[in-house]
C-alpha cells in the first residue's frame, strides 16, 4: 500500500445533525382532566371518596395550575397540596392520595428551574420535614402505586409522568444541543427516573456517549431510542437517525473488537446497515455505511458493486459519501478501489486535502507525473506548512526530470526538485490537520503545529475556508500558539457558516 497517512476523517461517521432536535411541546396539567374512560373502558377514578384531605388537596391543585398564578403563588399551593396529603396514614382512599400527590409532585417539577431533591419540608411533606427526598424517585413510585391498584389509569398516570418529564428533557436536549454533555446526560436521566416510554431521553443519552467516544453506551442507548419509537410517525425522523447511528457505532465496536467478537459484531453491523439501507433506499450515507461494512466483513463483491456505481456516476453522492467510502477502501487495504472513490470525490471537491495526498502518492508510486502534478501543486497550496507535501511535489519534478531530453531543461527539472526537497527535510514547522468535521452549517476542525526548530516560535493560524469551486466562504484566525523548541501544541477552530467543502491556510514561518 502506499505511504498515505490518514489525517482525520471520520469514516462512515455519524449524522451529528440529528442529535441537534427539537423540544418537545409541554404537556397540560393531567390532574385536572382527572377522571375518564381508561383501557377497556373502565373508569379511572382514583380520587373519588378521599374525604376532607383530598378535597382540600384538589382545590389547593386548582389554584396551582390556574394560568393566571405567578410563580410564588403556584409553590405556595403545591405546598399545601401536599401538605394536606402527608402524612396519609389516616386518609381513607390510599389510593386517591397517591394519585393527587403524585400529581402535585409532577406540576412542581414542571416549574421552570424547579429543585427536585431537597428536604422534605421544602416541599410541604409534613412528616419527618428534615428528611431527604427525591421527588421524581418519589412520583415514580406513587404513580406506580396508583397503576398497579388500577391498571384502568394507565393512560392518565402517563400523563401525569409526562408532565414532569417533558422540561426536564427538554433542558437536556437543549444542553445536548449546546455542547454541555455531562449536564445534557445528567438531565435525560433525570427525565428517565420519572417516565421510561419516550425516546428522546434515550436519544440525549446516546449522543453524550459519542461525544465520550463510549460506543458500547451510545449502542445500547440508540436501541432503546429505537425501541421506545416504536411505530409512532411522530418519531420517525428521530428513529431513522437513530437506527443510522446504531449502525455507525456497531460498525466502530466490531472495528475495535477481535476474535470471535469482531465476527459477531461484524454480522450485527452488517445486518443493521442493510436494515437501515432497505428502509432508506435512497440514502447514500446508508449505502456507504454498507460498503464499508462489507468490505470488513469479507463480502468484496457486495461492496465492489456500490464502488462501481461511485465511481460511474458520482453526482448521485456528495463529496463526503464518496470520500468517506474512499477513505473505508483505504483502511481495509483495498488501493485500487480507493483510489479511484478519492478520484471521483475530487470531480465533485476538488480541495479535500486527504483525497489529494492519497492520489498523489499514488500517482508518485506509479510514475505518472502528468497526473502528479497538478494534484501535488494544489496540495501545496492549500496545507503549505506539511512537509510531505513538498516531498510529492519534488517527486513530480524528479519523475519529469528523467525523461527530459533537454540538458538545460532537465537541470531546470533538477534544480526545482532539489530546492522542493531541501524544503521538505529542513522546513521548521509542521502543522497537521487531525479533525475536520462539517456538521451542517457549523464546522470543526483541528490540528498539531510541531515546532522542529531549535527555539521557541509563536505562530499566527489564519485559515480560509473554500467551497467546492475554490472561493472563500469564511475566514478564522485562531489564537496565536507559542511552541517551545522540538515540542508540539492542538488547536481547534470552530466556523458557523455552510458550504465549507475544504480549508487551506497562511503558510508558517
Amino acid at each position: 500500500m502506499s505511504p498515505y497517512r490518514h489525517t482525520g476523517w471520520r469514516g462512515a461517521g455519524l449524522i451529528v445533525g440529528s442529535l441537534v432536535v427539537s423540544c418537545l411541546i409541554a404537556s397540560t396539567a393531567a390532574w385536572a382532566q382527572g377522571k375518564g374512560k381508561g383501557k377497556g373502558g373502565n373508569q379511572c377514578q382514583p380520587d373519588d371518596n378521599g374525604g376532607a384531605e383530598l378535597l382540600s388537596a384538589r382545590l389547593y391543585m386548582q389554584k396551582a395550575t390556574d394560568p393566571k398564578a405567578d410563580s410564588a403563588e403556584k409553590v405556595k399551593d403545591l405546598k399545601g397540596a401536599i401538605n394536606a396529603l402527608t402524612p396519609h396514614e389516616h386518609i381513607r382512599n390510599d389510593v386517591g392520595q397517591a394519585y393527587v400527590l403524585a400529581e402535585a409532585l409532577s406540576v412542581w417539577a414542571a416549574q421552570p428551574g424547579a429543585a427536585t431533591t431537597g428536604t422534605r419540608g421544602s416541599f410541604g411533606f409534613k412528616d419527618q420535614p428534615d428528611g431527604q427526598v427525591d421527588i421524581l424517585a418519589t412520583d415514580d413510585s406513587l404513580l406506580n402505586r396508583v397503576q398497579t391498584a388500577q391498571p384502568e389509569c394507565a393512560d392518565m398516570v402517563s400523563r401525569i409522568r409526562q408532565e414532569a418529564y417533558v422540561p426536564i428533557v427538554n433542558h437536556a436536549i437543549q444542553q445536548l444541543n449546546a455542547g454541555q454533555y455531562d449536564s445534557a446526560d445528567a438531565s435525560a436521566k433525570r427525565a428517565l427516573t420519572i417516565y421510561k416510554d419516550s425516546p428522546y431521553a434515550y436519544n440525549v443519552v446516546a449522543g453524550v456517549a459519542v461525544k465520550r467516544n463510549d460506543n458500547a453506551a451510545a449502542a445500547a442507548a440508540y436501541k432503546q431510542t429505537i425501541e421506545k419509537s416504536g411505530t409512532d410517525t411522530s418519531y420517525t425522523r428521530l428513529k431513522t437517525s437513530a437506527q443510522y447511528n446504531f449502525a455507525v457505532v456497531t460498525q466502530a465496536l466490531a472495528e475495535a473488537a477481535t476474535g470471535a467478537d469482531k465476527k459477531a459484531k461484524s454480522d450485527s453491523a452488517v445486518a443493521l446497515w442493510r436494515a437501515y439501507v432497505a428502509a432508506n433506499p435512497t440514502d447514500q450515507n446508508g449505502k456507504a455505511g454498507l460498503s464499508h461494512a462489507l468490505q470488513v466483513e469479507g463480502d468484496t463483491l457486495s461492496a465492489s458493486a456500490l464502488t462501481t456505481d461511485m465511481v460511474s456516476n458520482p453526482k448521485k453522492y456528495t463529496d463526503v459519501q464518496i470520500f468517506r467510502a474512499a477513505i473505508a477502501a483505504a483502511r481495509d487495504d483495498k488501493q485500487a478501489d480507493a483510489v479511484k472513490l478519492f478520484e471521483a470525490g475530487l470531480t465533485l471537491n476538488p480541495y479535500f486535502r486527504d483525497a489529494l495526498y492519497y492520489v498523489s502518492t499514488t500517482y508518485f508510486n506509479a510514475g505518472q507525473q502528468a497526473k502528479l502534478f497538478p494534484v501535488a501543486k494544489r496540495l501545496v497550496e492549500i496545507d503549505p506548512s506539511n512537509p510531505d507535501n513538498y516531498q510529492l511535489l519534488a517527486g513530480a519534478y524528479q519523475i519529469r526530470a528523467k525523461a527530459d531530453k533537454s540538458v538545460a531543461v532537465k537541470k531546470a527539472d533538477t534544480d526545482t526538485l532539489l530546492k522542493y526537497f531541501d524544503k521538505y527535510k529542513t522546513m521548521p514547522v509542521r502543522l497537521t490537520v487531525s479533525k475536520f468535521d462539517r456538521e451542517s452549517d457549523k464546522l470543526t476542525l483541528a490540528g498539531t503545529v510541531q515546532n522542529l526548530s531549535e527555539s521557541e516560535k509563536t505562530y499566527p493560524l489564519k485559515f480560509q475556508f473554500i467551497d467546492t469551486t475554490g472561493a472563500v466562504v469564511a475566514s478564522q484566525d485562531a489564537p496565536p500558539l507559542t511552541v517551545p523548541a522540538k515540542s508540539s501544541k492542538d488547536f481547534t477552530i470552530t466556523v458557523n457558516q455552510g458550504g465549507i467543502a475544504a480549508y487551506k491556510y497562511a503558510p508558517l514561518e
